[in-house]
């Protein structure tokens, strides 16, 4: 297995377990008063995890250098989606 595939790895377990706790009705004790900002959460989680999935995957699976560019684009897309959500829900909540 590739240094890439191990990292994303390690990545993916560091960052799906809140989100997917969040999915399945789990709320942390310190958010009892606000139980409407956990779908929210949970997707920019997601959305921030995705730009790794998608940059982590064209490199796994052997992506052209010429397409690296635009995976990397779609990444920082995704990223700066998930920080909106993530700040527009902090900030509402």
């Amino acid at each position: 297995m590739s240094t890439q595939a191990v990292l994303f790895l390690a990545y993916s377990a560091v960052m799906l377990p809140l989100p997917a706790a969040l999915l399945a009705g789990w709320t942390p004790p310190r958010w009892r008063d606000r139980p409407g900002a956990r779908r929210p959460l949970a997707v920019a989680v997601l959305l921030i995890w995705a730009s790794g999935a998608v940059n982590a995957g064209a490199r796994l699976l052997g992506a052209p250098p010429a397409a690296l560019p635009a995976v990397t684009v779609a990444g920082l897309l995704l990223t700066t989606a998930g920080l909106a959500l993530l700040f527009r829900t902090v900030r509402r909540h």
